[in-house]
């Protein structure tokens, strides 16, 4: 009988190590799916940041140049320094034209 006893102490044993195991596995697929899917969302976040970036960027100096081609006077502040952009075409254009 004790022979029984202690055979089925061992595949219980084992048993209890099997489940702990698939516990453990199924814990660290979970942990990897749940990364992925936050690293996912975090570089999509990050691009819609820098293309929002890029615009903003691209349409200020769109709209600078645009009234700076027109013969205006764009006043540009960087810092405590502030810089006039003239559009040096324009204005020989306008002295050669008139």
């Amino acid at each position: 009988m004790s022979e029984e006893m202690d055979s089925k102490k061992k595949i219980s044993g084992q048993m209890v190590t099997i489940i702990l195991l698939i516990g453990l596995v199924a814990c660290l697929l979970t942990y990897m799916i749940y990364d992925k899917t936050v690293i996912a969302q975090e570089e999509e976040r990050d691009k819609a940041y820098q293309d929002g970036l890029e615009s903003g960027f691209n349409l200020a100096v769109m709209q600078i140049a645009q009234q700076a081609s027109n013969g205006q006077q764009v006043p540009l502040q960087l810092g405590n320094q502030t810089i006039n952009v003239i559009s040096v075409e324009t204005c020989l254009a306008n002295i050669g034209g008139g």
